[in-house]
């Protein structure tokens, strides 16, 4: 019987993470494309663009127009699934000690983190 490597593992846990977190965006951001398609704010294309963070995390900013937050809301989902598989990654390495590749692990969050662009 072949032995489970931390790749193996990591692999595993990743691919449970992504498919509820791909789920729950695909499903957020479908509910606010019905909402904004029959609250009829979508009159011309290009329509309007998801909400920076910033507005996100608005409570006026939900109330004004839910299903473009909503479809906002599944897109930050889903672009913080390769920050969530990095500092799993890192977890990984920790609990296995090995010091390198978390160290690797560490400085490409840090690159990830610093990457972010909030508010527009």
């Amino acid at each position: 019987m072949p032995t489970k490597t931390p790749a193996a593992d990591l692999e595993a846990e990743m691919r449970k993470i992504s498919a509820l977190v791909s789920l729950v965006a695909i499903l957020l951001m479908a509910t606010g494309f019905v909402d904004v398609l029959f609250s009829h704010q979508a009159t011309v294309l290009p329509g309007a663009s998801a909400l920076p963070l910033s507005d996100m995390l608005s409570l006026k900013a939900m109330k004004a127009s839910w299903g473009l937050w909503t479809m906002s809301v599944g897109i930050f989902m889903l672009a913080l699934l390769p920050m969530l598989r990095v500092l799993l990654s890192f977890w990984f390495f920790f609990r296995d000690k090995d010091w390198l590749d978390m160290g690797v692990s560490f400085v490409v969050f840090l690159e990830l983190l610093s990457s972010l662009h909030v508010g527009g």
